[in-house]
């Protein structure tokens, strides 16, 4: 098969990494002085053997990890070692390599596994009051989008198969305005 990728016109720098060194869990570095940047409508890949630090980056990225040295911007401003809340809140999305740990509260319901990244903000809250209507809405809505093979919105996310879980969990972060998309093994567990 042929596929016509036509003409690439990346946009604006939307991240950059400068010098960025992660210690791993093994107290090494993971990273070592790492630098790149991505601009809009451009993919990065890093591949190598697991242990290698991809999980490392990843997570220095995407808050859950802090960073030992180096910068990281996101559309020029600097998020180096800020919290996951404060990376969603910049506009980076991230599909986990381990969904389980990661990605989903397994013992709450789909709706709210759907909105976990926003449900302290409009449509989902109003003030400190969750708008459980407006939940459930965009769990059915995500759910037929997504085809996510559930009973319902209101079913623990604990009894989806993996793949199920996975499309929860993709469907949260590429239904919300982003700038970044960080995946680790997207399509792990999916048909």
């Amino acid at each position: 098969m042929t596929v016509d990728r036509g003409t690439s016109h990346p946009g604006n720098e939307v991240l950059q990494v400068r010098d960025l060194s992660v210690m791993g869990d093994r107290q090494t570095m993971a990273v070592d002085d790492v630098s790149f940047s991505i601009r809009e409508g451009e993919v990065l890949g890093v591949a190598g053997v697991e242990g290698n630090g991809q999980s490392e980056l990843v997570e220095a990225l995407t808050g859950l990890r802090v960073a030992q040295s180096g910068h990281t911007l996101i559309d020029g401003k600097e998020v180096t070692n800020a919290s996951p809340r404060h990376m969603v809140e910049t506009g980076v999305a991230h599909i986990p390599e381990d969904r389980q740990k990661y990605g989903l509260v397994l013992t709450e319901p789909v709706a709210d596994n759907l909105s976990l990244c926003t449900y302290y903000r409009p449509p989902f809250a109003k003030g400190i009051v969750l708008d459980d209507a407006a939940i459930i809405a965009n769990a059915r809505t995500l759910i037929k989008e997504f085809d996510i093979r559930t009973p319902g919105p209101l079913v623990e996310a604990a009894t989806l198969s993996g793949g199920n879980q996975q499309k929860v969990v993709v469907a949260r972060e590429l239904s919300r305005p982003i700038r970044v998309l960080i995946a680790a093994q997207p399509t792990r567990g999916l048909d």
